[in-house]
């Protein structure tokens, strides 16, 4: 998602090659497209399926084609390929909050806070996004370790501010306290292992 967005560049060189760099803003709009069509078609392909409410998913399958759809032959008419995939990330951007603001008329769980994890994900996220333009090296030449160099850069990056978004959020269940449990629990063996 962001993080493909975030290196787009090096990614391109190193698997595609240098006569490929016209498609590197391309693959950062296809990139944020991927973030909201994954979140997209866990709402609509999973979770409400999982519920047996088929029936909304067919309306929100049909609400994303006339608005990706139209949104599509728009840029398609004016702009260039790159419009195109920018259209297409906000257009399902807009279904995929469409779907989160849904979810609380099927689970016992409140708009707000469904909408509040959304956010602090897609902030984070954004953050991260932003750190590793910012940090990206222009004077290393090869690819491949600006590659490697961005890619511990962000993922460091985003665990931080996931974690300490987690803390100020109150400490919720779910993935973060199992992974901060997990990291205790692998810490606590290695000591006991080490003696």
């Amino acid at each position: 998602g962001f993080g493909i967005a975030a290196v787009a560049d090096d990614v391109v060189h190193v698997v595609l090659g240098s006569q490929w760099g016209f498609a590197v803003p391309l693959i950062e709009w296809l990139g944020i497209f991927g973030t909201f069509a994954a979140i997209q078609s866990t709402v609509a392909g999973h979770i409400l399926i999982v519920l047996h409410r088929e029936r909304t998913v067919f309306v929100i399958n049909w609400l994303r084609l006339v608005v990706f759809g139209s949104s599509l032959l728009i840029a398609a008419s004016v702009g260039t390929v790159v419009n195109i995939a920018m259209t297409a990330a906000l257009s399902t951007a807009t279904v995929t909050v469409a779907c989160l603001l849904y979810l609380p008329k099927v689970l016992l769980v409140s708009g707000t806070r469904i909408l509040w994890e959304f956010f602090r994900l897609l902030l984070t996220a954004v953050a991260m996004f932003a750190v590793v333009k910012a940090l990206h090296s222009n004077v290393i030449e090869s690819h491949f370790l600006t590659l490697m160099l961005d890619v511990a850069t962000g993922a460091t990056f985003f665990s931080l501010v996931l974690y300490l978004s987690w803390i100020a959020a109150g400490r919720p269940n779910g993935a973060e306290q199992r992974m901060v449990g997990l990291v205790s629990n692998t810490i606590k063996s290695l000591r006991v292992a080490r003696g």
